[in-house]
């Protein structure tokens, strides 16, 4: 009986310890994992680029116009996740909390995130607000 005693109070607490964590920590999770979000967003993008540079030289000057051109195994061996598109030069993903894009932006020396096809849209920020 007293094993029985020593065990539910052990539960009790560990259950306590998750729900405080959970309750003071849980901004630090969710923060952690738009970080997490923004770096593979930002991983796969260069990858993106380089094969899409890689199809270029490979095909006198043509850009690829889906993401499948790259598929092939040549230039991507898997293709990332989601709804990646080619936009006059650019990589983009829908998809992206407008928090991830900010902190993707902010890796890179950008503190905003500028509409798609602006002209605060220069070729190196990596992410934009793609409007409806």
């Amino acid at each position: 009986m007293f094993s029985l005693i020593i065990t539910v109070i052990a539960i009790v607490l560990i259950a306590g310890l998750v729900v405080a964590s959970l309750y003071f920590g849980g901004t630090q999770f969710t923060q952690g994992t738009a970080k997490a979000n923004a770096a593979r967003y930002l991983n796969e993008a260069n990858q993106i680029s380089a094969a899409a540079i890689l199809y270029q030289s490979d095909h006198g000057g043509t850009s690829p116009t889906t993401l499948a051109d790259l598929g092939d195994g040549y230039y991507l061996k898997d293709l990332p996740t989601g709804d990646w598109t080619f936009e006059d030069g650019f990589v983009t993903r829908s998809g992206l909390k407008e928090n991830e894009c900010l902190l993707a932006n902010e890796s890179l020396g950008y503190d905003y995130v500028p509409e798609c096809g602006s002209a605060d849209h220069l070729p190196d920020i990596p992410c934009c607000k793609i409007l409806p």
